[in-house]
């Protein structure tokens, strides 16, 4: 599911720049206000694309963070087999950065 989201966000994010591309293209092809209203075009478009991609990294970060609890109310066991081996890791890290 992860790779078909990325996959669809990659072809949306694409797909907005070539429009700022050819606003641009517009842009420098052209003077005056044709110029000015390709360039309002393009940052509008630039606009509009982060908005888009705010909310769906909104959106996946809910489903993930539900799906991560999830996980861990079915394997509480697991789930903390995993936490203590991360923190046991990230000091391990610690102690070999920064010897004494």
């Amino acid at each position: 599911m992860a790779k078909s989201l990325a996959k669809k966000y990659a072809g949306d994010l694409e797909d907005t720049l070539e429009d700022v591309v050819d606003h641009l293209r517009t842009v420098a092809e052209t003077t005056g206000e044709e110029a000015q209203d390709a360039l309002a075009r393009a940052a509008a478009s630039v606009g509009q694309a982060a908005q888009t991609l705010a909310a769906q990294a909104r959106e996946q970060s809910k489903v993930l963070a539900e799906r991560g609890v999830r996980q861990v109310r079915e394997h509480p066991i697991a789930a903390t087999a995993l936490g203590v081996a991360v923190t046991a890791l990230v000091g391990y890290l610690i102690v070999r950065r920064w010897p004494s």
